[in-house]
This record gives C-alpha cells, structure tokens and sequence, in this order.
C-alpha cells in the first residue's frame, strides 16, 4: 500500500471539507489503511503541505475541497517546473462549491463513495494548465490550474 497523506481546506465549501473529513476518517480507519492527515492553516497552504509529503515519502496525496484547493496541492507536486516524484498520485474527494474538476473526472459527489473510488480505481493521467502572469512587483510567477 502507498503511504497516503491526506490534505484537507478546513475552509473549503464553506466548512463543507471538515463535515466530509468526518465521513472520511472512519472509512480509512475501519479499512486499516495508513495515513496521514493534515490541515491547511494561513502559514500553511496545501501547496507547501503537499511539498513537503512528497519529500518525506508520501506517495499518494489524497485532497479534500474544492478546484482551488485541488490546484494548490497540485502545485506542491512539482518544484522548478519538474514532478518531484513522477510516481506520486493525486485523489480528489469534494467538499468545494463548484467541484468542476470533480464533474471532468467523473469522481461521486457523496465523499464516501468518492473515496471508495479512489481506493479501487485505476490511474490515469491528465492535463494541467500552466499559467504564467506578473505579480505587482513587475516578477512573473508561475501557476498550475486543473
């Protein structure tokens, strides 16, 4: 089994993520699958969350929120343009407003069966955007959008 981190938008959907949290945790635990779980903070977005999982060994990073939250953490797979690990897997559970990224994917609304999913589905591959723009300081910076 991969080492799994959980990173979760407390704020997501309103609130919305910590009520799917609660869903969430038991299945994992009655599972007996090993994890990890993390909350986003203001000092700590997922991005830098995710980083960090990545470099510890964790193979499989399972987000909880919304398509920024989702964003974010997909940001923290790659560092000077490259995937720190080609081998890490991203999986999605919603808890966000707009879950557009959840509909492309085709990922089950209800939380549980959205993690059901995710623990018996097959990988695939998808494209990001790659947006570049100029912060207020005249620098560009550089941005991943599912």
């Amino acid at each position: 089994m991969r080492k799994i981190k959980v990173i979760l938008n407390p704020v997501s959907g309103g609130g919305l993520s910590a009520k799917v949290w609660k869903k969430i945790e038991p299945v994992l635990i009655q599972k007996g699958i090993p994890f990890s779980y993390e909350a986003t903070t203001k000092e700590k977005a997922a991005k830098d969350i995710a980083k960090e999982a990545v470099k510890q060994g964790y193979h499989w990073i399972v987000g909880i929120g919304g398509d920024g939250t989702f964003s974010n953490i997909i940001n923290g797979l790659f560092e000077n343009g490259k995937m720190i690990n080609k081998n890490v897997i991203f999986s999605p559970i919603p808890a966000g407003r707009g879950n557009d990224f959840i509909k492309t994917v085709k990922v089950p609304k209800n939380p549980v069966k959205a993690l059901e999913q995710v623990l018996v589905g097959s990988e695939r591959l998808i494209d990001l955007i790659d947006v570049t723009y100029t912060k207020a300081d005249k620098s560009k910076g550089k941005y991943l959008c599912l």
